[in-house]
């Protein structure tokens, strides 16, 4: 922990002895209350394999074949889960996934792990997935060329067999970032004939370079949904609605009654961790929450109460969601201004409870798959268009893997923000950055669109050149709309 701060992480550096007290407590913590969190589902279990051969041999004994989708995106915990059950080869192991969209190191990911499988299993057959099924071949051409530009992976050449050849994609520089979101709005405009909104994606290194695009769009009266940002699992509004699904299930969860007791007004920390010992002391009764030392500090502890005991005693796990949001709903309105916005998250909620009978499987669902973003609705909704389909997509790039539309655009293409100027100086974190860039590009099936602006000013510096990932590609890959393009010695393109 302390060498991942001080190289990642130099300005927190300071506080390394309380976060290492921290890592240690929080440990104990869990050992003291028979708890596993995400990663120690995995790490126990990898022990257990490791030391105990009965263990081993019985989950062996369940599984003839074992199939691991998105294989690059595994950490090095789930290799050793996985090589602990095949081997010694007693179960056949088939593995899917593409080098190229290694793009999850930052949440542990190895790539190492698709790259060298063929020398952890020497008898494996490779198979290459090679014809494309999405995008046309000009797009398809752009994409090779990325590919080919990515120093570490297996070599492949992408291929379509559709029948019309379809646009080159297009480059393009703006004076600034505002001027960026026009040209993209203009394109959706005069595509709008040809396309539905749906049929659009704007796409983004980070979420907060899609703030000029959505007030263009806003202005614009252009339906749009926001993908990416804060998941959806980690939102303040879903996490308070989860603390009281969690008491409901385990009414010793000390943690949920200390985020819910917190959102009054009145209760302090130390009135909750007061008022949750009592309740835990008293077998875990709700009741105190009525108890008169408790009650005088906050009028919202009775109606909480009622809001429990009836989700309690609810006959599905919808039903209790309900009563759950009827008593919360009101609670954000008070602390969150944009609580309409919010509530929009509840609808995946309510979705989701309809799928489970039972509290435990609907928090392991979470737990374990959940939905991957949180979803904000904008635009003008009034305008005859179908509010729930008919929208024009902004995304993160890791929030769109997996998904496709017809027209994509990519935006702040400028050295320093794509790729990042954090990778610049760094060999696999530049790799990392480019593979994000052809995630990107291969999301568009007719039609690609790159823009930049000509500068990007933030605390972090300022950037005025064009996204080497661009500049490092022949011309002959994309078409250029440009107002002025100049040459440097070596005959390589700058677009201005």
């Amino acid at each position: 922990m302390r060498d991942l701060i001080e190289s990642n992480y130099p300005d927190i550096a300071v506080h390394i002895p309380i976060i290492e007290q921290l890592a240690v407590d929080f440990h104990e913590y869990k050992r003291a209350n028979h708890l596993y969190d995400f990663d120690d589902i995995i790490s126990q279990v990898v022990r257990h394999l490791k030391t105990n051969d009965t263990f081993r041999q019985l989950l062996q004994s369940q599984y003839r074949y074992i199939m691991v989708d998105e294989y690059q995106d595994t950490n090095i915990p789930q290799k050793q889960l996985i090589d602990l059950i095949c081997e010694p080869e007693s179960v056949s192991l088939m593995v899917v996934g593409d080098d190229n969209q290694s793009i999850y190191a930052f949440r542990g990911a190895n790539y190492e792990n698709i790259l060298l499988f063929g020398e952890t299993y020497p008898h494996a057959k490779l198979i290459k997935l090679e014809q494309n099924y999405r995008s046309s071949p000009s797009v398809l051409n752009y994409i090779n060329a990325l590919s080919a530009q990515i120093t570490l992976g297996y070599q492949k050449q992408l291929y379509s067999d559709a029948p019309i050849e379809g646009h080159k994609p297009v480059f393009r520089r703006l004076s600034d970032e505002p001027k960026e979101a026009g040209y993209i709005t203009d394109k959706i405009v005069a595509l709008k004939s040809e396309y539905d909104y749906n049929d659009f994606a704007v796409l983004c290194r980070t979420s907060f370079q899609s703030n000029y695009v959505q007030l263009e769009f806003m202005a614009r009266n252009i339906p749009f949904i926001v993908v990416g940002g804060i998941k959806f699992i980690e939102r303040r509004h879903i996490k308070d609605v989860l603390a009281f699904v969690k008491i409901l299930y385990n009414p010793n969860d000390t943690i949920a009654w200390h985020r819910i007791l917190t959102l009054f007004k009145g209760v302090g920390a130390v009135t909750a961790t007061r008022l949750t010992q009592a309740i835990t002391t008293d077998n875990n009764a709700f009741e105190s929450l009525l108890a008169a030392p408790f009650a005088k500090k906050s009028d919202q502890l009775e109606p909480l109460y009622h809001a429990l005991a009836k989700a309690q005693q609810a006959e599905s796990v919808e039903t209790a969601i309900g009563h759950i949001l009827e008593f919360y709903t009101p609670v954000l309105k008070l602390i969150e201004e944009n609580w309409r916005e919010r509530t929009e998250d509840f609808r995946v909620l309510k979705n989701l409870a309809t799928e489970h009978t039972t509290l435990d499987s609907f928090l392991e669902n979470l737990a374990l798959d959940p939905p991957n973003d949180s979803v904000a609705v904008m635009g003008n909704l009034d305008n005859g268009q179908d509010s729930s389909n008919d929208k024009v997509t902004i995304s993160t790039i890791h929030s769109a893997k997996g998904l496709e539309w017809p027209v994509v655009f990519v935006n702040s293409l400028v050295d320093g923000i794509t790729p990042h100027h954090r990778s610049l100086d760094d060999f696999e974190a530049l790799e990392e950055e480019r593979k994000l860039f052809y995630v990107a590009c291969s999301r568009a099936k007719t039609q690609l669109y790159l823009t930049a602006p000509n500068y990007f000013s933030s605390y972090s510096g300022y950037f005025d050149k064009p996204s080497r990932f661009i500049a490092e590609l022949s011309a002959d890959e994309v078409t250029v709309e440009t107002t002025r393009r100049t040459m440097i010695e070596d005959d390589d393109p700058i677009w201005w």
